[in-house]
């Protein structure tokens, strides 16, 4: 059966996809190349069809960034990955939209909570960026600075939408578009 690609304009820059119908295996917002590099080797011999829309999938997404936070739940994801970074990307999925947890959170959540270094390798290696949530995934004790490079309608985006609580905990929001610094509380 053949692969999906398909380019989405979203308010964070162009999201790439690549579905096996309705089943999301690789989303990026760098190139379709290095989307097409992360998937599993299960698929690297499988065709791939440039579409406009991935039924399904596209909507879901424009659904999120029209407001319907809870929209990415709906899509069902695959990525090749151990078992502890199944578990993590599971657990990510579960984070409600505007809340960050640390990386000990998630290896806690993952079932292994003296796995923080499994953690964070998890949510570096995500092929399933903003639907697997790994954006919502902060060290401990870091805040959120935004340098000078982030577009305003970005900034803005993030602004009312995200609405991060950044209070005690912290945040350190990985952008692929724009660069991110964090700096200790």
């Amino acid at each position: 059966m053949t692969l999906l690609l398909s380019s989405l304009d979203t308010p964070v820059g162009t999201l790439n996809l690549i579905a096996d119908e309705q089943l999301l295996l690789a989303a990026n917002l760098s190139s379709i190349k290095a989307l097409q590099e992360s998937l599993d080797s299960r698929y690297e011999n499988r065709e791939i069809k440039k579409v406009k829309k991935i039924p399904v999938i596209t909507d879901l997404i424009s659904d999120y960034f029209d407001g319907d936070l809870s929209a990415l739940n709906a899509i069902k994801v695959s990525q090749p990955g151990a078992p502890f970074s199944q578990e993590a990307w599971k657990a990510m999925k579960k984070i409600k939209p505007g809340t960050v947890i640390s990386y000990a959170d998630l290896a806690d959540r993952a079932g292994s909570a003296n796995a923080v270094r499994a953690a964070g390798s998890a949510c570096a290696k995500n092929a399933i960026v903003i639907v697997v949530p790994c954006h919502r995934i902060v060290k401990t004790g870091e805040l959120l600075v935004i340098t000078p490079m982030v577009s305003v309608r970005k900034s803005g985006y993030f602004a009312t939408r995200a609405r991060f609580r950044i209070s005690i905990a912290s945040s350190h929001w990985l952008s692929v578009k724009s660069k991110c610094v964090t700096r200790r509380a």
